[in-house]
């Protein structure tokens, strides 16, 4: 081999040796340069679609306080307004129980007399009127003349149905159906009758009469 034929050859081994390294080089930079491209991808997926922030949206709207949205500022109203919520339903509905069932009470006994007991009926239920309904018929009461004729009414209380309850006013309006009896000397009769009957609250919490009436006959 001459010396010519050597050198070429030396030169072509390092001419390939050179594009060996540059492929080897080459294909690690595009390895390196993807991974950032995968890290984006898995990052988006994270992103909540359009249909998902739409349901939290209305979700917060309808746990917390109306109008509102929820967020950090907002969050201890938020728990103040459904933690707060069964507890106040319940006490309306144990305060409307007993708001019915005074109403039942004092319709039977307030409708419920006869010629024999005049108008005690109406003083044994004073403790459960307010001053203002007592002072309405307690003249009545008073100057309620004896009856020569002898009559007996019975009343009995039946459904009641509600017409307001407000607990910020402190009122009840109620409507009781009531069954009486009437005996008048050899005559009887016996009905359906309306009777409204309006409530009020004291300051303690309990109920008291403010004022009854007797509506038209049902039959």
């Amino acid at each position: 081999m001459s010396e010519r034929t050597l050198y070429l050859s030396i030169a072509g081994v390092g001419v390939v040796g050179v594009i060996v390294v540059l492929l080897f080089l080459f294909g690690v930079f595009d390895r390196t340069s993807s991974v950032p491209q995968q890290a984006e991808t898995s990052v988006s997926q994270d992103v909540a679609t359009p249909e998902e922030t739409a349901l939290l949206e209305n979700i917060d709207r309808r746990n917390g306080p109306e109008g509102s949205t929820f967020d950090t500022s907002n969050k201890d109203e938020f728990a103040a307004a459904i933690d707060a919520a069964p507890g106040t339903q319940e006490q309306e509905s144990l305060l409307l129980v007993e708001a019915k069932e005074l109403a039942q009470f004092f319709v039977e006994r307030f409708g419920t007399y006869s010629s024999d007991t005049r108008s005690t009926y109406a003083r044994d239920l004073r403790g459960y009127m307010t001053s203002e309904m007592w002072d309405a018929i307690g003249s009545f009461t008073e100057s309620n003349a004896p009856s020569d004729s002898s009559f007996s009414i019975e009343t009995q209380a039946g459904d009641v149905s509600v017409v307001d309850f407000s607990l910020p006013n402190r009122r009840a309006e109620l409507t009781v159906t009531a069954l009486r009896s009437e005996q008048f000397s050899s005559k009887s009769e016996e009905y359906l009758q309306y009777v409204t009957v309006v409530l009020k609250q004291t300051q303690e919490g309990s109920w008291l009469v403010d004022s009854i009436l007797w509506g038209d006959r049902l039959n």
